[in-house]
């Protein structure tokens, strides 16, 4: 078996064949995605290593090459000629020198999209729904309802599963399937590789959540966000042990590989992969037996099964049983679903933090935004204090700072050890207060 070729022996062999392409990533196996950046016009790209090792034309500088001479006619002049190259085609948006992308409306299939001027004066544009661009549909194969059923029980039109496949462009309107709200005008395929995107979701990342949920229904002894032997330098996203083999999984999304959170404040792309490597590192230096990283670019519902099923876990678990279709659909419950119940029930914020084990201010948070979109009364600016009993003197605070501050207690003990952590605070028995709270012995 011949030996693997080394990180430096890879980056030697791709400048010999493309000399102005700069490398950021790791080699492995031909497999591999490399960040790649043009040294000549900095246009920035993902491709896999075997890719690397052909010539390759920079896209950035083929599309800087290939300048497009718009022509100065009128709105009128411009929707004269394109009646003459596509009949169907109605414009809606208006033409001047320069509009690069233009609304339009095919008169056939009633499909609405925002087209190239480029394409539609070289007379390259297709509809991607009839005509020469007419979607096949194969019931079994391709619709929306065996591809993605989940997507499919939120389709506001059932009737759009015998008109389009899984992977149309075409737009139509979803119904969310935690709040129930009206999401308009969403690509399907889009909609199938990242998921719906509605306004009561509450940030988590979908691939995350739904690997817990797959996994979890196969071994409830795995750990969320685990910190190794104390180092709180890594965080890792999920830990697990079987059959004496320890493992992690990291679930990455963009940023891992082509997007960084640089321009928000975050990690540039290299950094990120850099700390990829050195987290990974660290994790088989401490003996984890197996690393695992799955890529969640597209969090639809097969892109995930498929990243999962295909990775190292498949040597650890065994994926027959598990319900692929209720998982997903359970990671696509929201947070903030599940706290504006629990508000709408008549629970308190803390009261809420202790149900759900969320912190104070991600259920503020997931308030907040459930009361801007009119899922809850809430408002933020008033002060919802929480009273409290020390059983020891009988006395009754009306929140837990005064009780913080008569004892000198350090902030937050006081709260951890209503939750249920076995902590010494002030060396006196606490619990909530209420008008109801009884005591034998105490006076309310």
């Amino acid at each position: 078996m011949p030996r693997a070729k080394t990180n430096e022996e890879f980056y030697k062999e791709v400048n010999d064949v493309n000399p102005d392409i700069d490398l950021y990533g790791f080699y492995k196996n031909g497999n591999s995605k490399i960040a790649c950046k043009c040294k000549k016009c900095g246009y920035k790209w993902t491709s896999t290593a075997r890719n690397l090792l052909k010539p390759k034309k920079c896209l950035g500088c083929f599309h800087t090459e290939k300048i497009f001479e718009y022509p100065d006619i009128s709105h009128e002049e411009f929707c004269e000629i394109i009646s003459k190259n596509y009949p169907s085609l109605i414009i809606t948006g208006t033409y001047y020198k320069g509009l690069k992308l233009i609304s339009c409306t095919c008169k056939d299939c009633d499909y609405h999209s925002r087209i190239r001027v480029q394409m539609l004066l070289e007379k390259t544009y297709k509809c991607p729904i009839c005509k020469d661009g007419k979607e096949n549909i194969k019931y079994g194969i391709n619709d929306i309802k065996t591809i993605n059923p989940i997507l499919y029980d939120c389709l506001a039109d059932k009737s759009d599963n015998d008109r389009y496949t899984i992977n149309s462009r075409a737009k139509t309107d979803f119904n969310c399937l935690c709040c129930g709200k009206l999401i308009k005008n969403k690509s399907i395929d889009k909609s199938n590789r990242y998921g719906l995107r509605c306004k009561c979701q509450d940030g988590n990342s979908l691939g995350e959540k739904y690997f817990y949920q797959v996994i979890k229904s196969i071994d409830e002894n795995i750990e969320v966000e685990k910190y190794l032997n104390g180092n709180m330098s890594y965080r890792y996203d999920f830990y697990g042990m079987i059959n004496h083999k320890t493992w992690i999984c990291e679930i990455q999304g963009k940023q891992h590989s082509e997007k960084s959170f640089h321009t928000l404040g975050g990690r540039t792309l290299e950094e990120e992969i850099e700390n990829d490597k050195l987290k990974k590192d660290y994790a088989l230096s401490q003996g984890i037996d197996y690393y695992i990283q799955i890529d969640s670019k597209e969090s639809g519902f097969n892109q995930l099964k498929e990243s999962i099923i295909n990775s190292q876990l498949s040597k650890l678990y065994s994926f027959d049983n598990v319900d692929w279709v209720e998982c997903y659909k359970k990671s696509l419950m929201s947070d903030v679903i599940k706290v504006t119940e629990l508000w709408n029930q008549g629970n308190k914020v803390m009261e809420i933090c202790n149900i759900t084990g969320l912190g104070k201010g991600t259920v503020r948070k997931h308030l907040i935004k459930a009361n801007e979109i009119g899922l809850c009364n809430y408002d933020h600016t008033v002060r919802n204090e929480i009273k409290v009993l020390c059983v020891d003197t009988g006395e009754v605070f009306n929140s837990l700072r005064e009780a913080e501050n008569k004892y000198n207690i350090k902030r937050g003990y006081l709260s951890a050890y209503l939750k249920g952590q076995n902590l010494q605070v002030a060396n006196k028995t606490w619990i909530y207060y209420d008008e109801s709270t009884t005591l034998s012995g105490v006076s309310a």
